[in-house]
């Protein structure tokens, strides 16, 4: 799927959040949390930004399981969110990707963060050039695949 396809998805997935209010029924999703979450806590995005995560992977038939999402302490506004790939070649909850983004409760900007996401999804890097302006070590990375990890039961 090439960049403009993914852009026309992410607008189109706003649009209808817009439109409906944003509501979704997954325990991380808009309206859900009574208390803003704080730094290192685990959260699940809300649909829109799984599908646009989805919808840009290039693995074929690819899919993600256990999305989960840590606001970073190190990057003020920014969640680091971990999710397993699957798809052919992919099986089993080894392959995680992380992915940064400015808001979880709507499909918008999201930049891969690690190799795997870089390698198997059709988004920018965090520096827009291609290459991940965030540290591997960067609170929020390492805190977002426990949580997809423990999601899994692993």
């Amino acid at each position: 799927m090439n960049r403009a396809s993914i852009l026309g998805v992410a607008l189109a997935l706003a649009f209808v959040a817009a439109a409906c209010g944003g509501g979704s029924s997954a325990p991380g999703a808009e309206g859900a949390r009574a208390t803003a979450p704080k730094p290192g806590e685990c959260v699940v995005p809300a649909d829109a930004v799984v599908a646009l995560i989805t919808q840009a992977l290039t693995v074929p038939g690819g899919s993600v399981r256990a999305p989960r999402a840590v606001l970073s302490k190190l990057y003020g506004n920014v969640w680091m969110i971990a999710a397993d790939i699957e798809g052919p070649g992919m099986e089993g909850p080894d392959q995680v990707g992380i992915w940064a983004t400015m808001n979880i409760e709507a499909a918008g900007t999201v930049s891969w963060v690690n190799t795997l996401a870089r390698e198997n999804t059709a988004l920018l890097g965090g520096s827009g050039e291609g290459t991940t302006r965030y540290t591997p070590t960067a609170h929020g990375i390492a805190e977002a695949t426990k949580c997809t990890r423990d999601a899994l039961g692993g």
